[in-house]
């Protein structure tokens, strides 16, 4: 992500006609009725919401708070849709229309559904934003999981921190890639052992963002494990959605991989349990995953506690700050964001915060860009479009 959202060219290449797009046009197509009103929330460069106009919605509104709703206004109007598609730089949380949406539609997920806000985000809008008997695209989500053998990939992320030309020990940093999950396209053939349903989404009734589930195999063959990955199928409405399932044609997601602290190698009749879970905290996602392997022999079981919060190098004063009992000092940086934050007062401008900043500190901001800079970059933290 960038400052300002995606890449253009990241935008460009969700509208790459696929799975994804004819999956989310068909479905747009069955669900608007003549006289809808639409309201495409994440719109970036508003390409379903264009689809929306072409398929004949009264009006679409799209949402996008980043910058890109630039493109989604100017698209509009090159297509000739700019008096039915009405762009808003604006929180969907904050955005409160005349009148609700017929039909919402959005594509809020990251790699996988448990992305950021986009549950919360979504609850918001089908209580607050959708009319009664209104229709939500997508309706459901379903996370796939599977176990993976693939030495190439794990042996990527592992060789560097536990084999090393230099002969160096570095396996301090292991734990940190360990206990990360990344984007992955994996082969069909890598999978071991059967696809599981950890969990349908339905957005129509979600409410809690958070998942707690469990993978159990009683193994039928030898096999060697390095991880396991996570998908979705999706399901725009019924009888419409697309598979994110490796084999699949790619789709902009990808898969998550997981890895494994360890190779496990497997026999005939040893029991796999992998159990999952997912919090949601401060707009993120906290992935724990705690593997077993009960040995069929009766062997003592091979325990694997992995956590992305075991994934972050925490410098010393953030440690610090996040403890109750540390006094903050009161430096000179702190005192002049204090200073730019006292001058919000509802009625004074950005430049004519900077321009008394500027004045009160002259040895500091000799020039006026130079305190719009700074006022600009503390103010950032806090002010939500409009």
């Amino acid at each position: 992500m960038t400052p300002t959202g995606y890449a253009v060219a990241a935008y460009g290449e969700m509208t790459r006609v696929g799975a994804r797009e004819r999956a989310y046009s068909e479905a747009l197509r069955r669900a608007i009725r003549p006289g809808a009103r639409v309201l495409e929330i994440g719109a970036g460069a508003g390409y379903f919401s264009l689809l929306a106009a072409r398929h004949g919605a009264a009006r679409v509104d799209a949402q996008e708070p980043k910058s890109a709703i630039a493109l989604a206004r100017t698209a509009a109007w090159a297509n000739g849709l700019d008096g039915v598609v009405h762009c808003h730089a604006v929180l969907s949380t904050d955005f409160a229309p005349a009148q609700r949406a017929d039909v919402i539609v959005s594509d809020l997920r990251g790699v996988l559904p448990l992305f950021e806000r986009h549950i919360a985000v979504l609850r918001d809008a089908r209580e607050r934003l959708l009319a009664p008997g209104g229709v939500l695209i997508p309706q459901r989500d379903h996370l796939r999981m599977a176990l993976v053998s693939d030495a190439q990939r794990h042996d990527k992320l592992a060789e560097p921190w536990l084999h090393n030309a230099a002969g160096l020990d570095l396996s301090c940093g292991w734990p940190y890639v360990a206990n990360r999950w990344t984007r992955a396209t994996i082969e069909p053939e890598r999978l071991v052992g059967p696809v599981r349903t950890l969990a349908t989404i339905d957005y129509r009734t979600v409410t809690e963002p958070g998942l707690r589930a469990e993978y159990d195999w009683t193994v039928d063959a030898t096999a060697t494990v390095h991880g396991f990955a996570l998908w979705f199928d999706a399901e725009l409405l019924d009888g419409v959605g697309f598979s994110n399932a490796p084999g699949e044609p790619e789709l902009v997601y990808g898969q998550a991989f997981f890895p494994l602290l360890r190779e496990v190698e497997l026999q005939p009749g040893d029991h796999v349990q992998v159990a999952l879970r997912a919090q949601s905290m401060r707009g993120d996602y906290t992935w724990t995953w705690d593997t077993t392997v009960t040995p069929a022999a009766g062997a003592v079981p091979l325990r694997l506690r992995q956590s992305t919060f075991l994934a972050q190098l925490i410098d010393p004063p953030t440690l610090a700050a996040s403890r109750a009992g540390t006094v903050p000092e009161r430096s000179a940086e702190l005192a002049l964001d204090a200073e730019i934050l006292a001058l919000v007062d509802g009625t004074r401008t950005i430049g004519e915060i900077a321009a008394l900043i500027r004045e009160r500190r002259p040895q500091e901001f000799a020039r006026l860009p130079d305190a719009m800079a700074r006022v600009s970059d503390v103010l950032s933290r806090y002010l939500r479009p409009r």
